[in-house]
């Protein structure tokens, strides 16, 4: 049986990206990878709040912020891509640890 996604895993695994993002400065593809890997972690983070609690969806998504954009062919980092994707990254932790200390549904 597969272990469900906690709270707890979602935080540690933006934490490591945005301390990835905090601490060098990454090459063209390092900056591609850490894109997509941002946006997975949110859509995982996204789909763990609807299962737990679908009534706080709007309100975490709201504190949450945006998507990461796709990153496809046509994808060109701007040129404060990493203190954007840091910034995205913190947002989305905020709303994360917001939803944690919410009472699950039916609780």
């Amino acid at each position: 049986m597969v272990r469900a996604t906690t709270y707890q895993d979602l935080q540690v695994e933006g934490e490591r990206v945005r301390q990835l993002l905090l601490r060098r400065q990454v090459d063209d593809r390092e900056i591609e990878r850490l894109a997509r890997e941002i946006r997975i972690w949110q859509l995982r983070c996204a789909v763990a709040i609807a299962v737990r609690n679908p009534r706080l969806v709007p309100d975490f998504r709201a504190r949450a912020g945006a998507l990461q954009q796709l990153v496809g062919r046509d994808w060109q980092p701007e040129a404060d891509w990493q203190a954007q994707l840091t910034e995205l990254a913190t947002s989305w932790l905020g709303a994360v640890a917001w939803a944690a200390a919410q009472p699950r549904e039916g609780d």
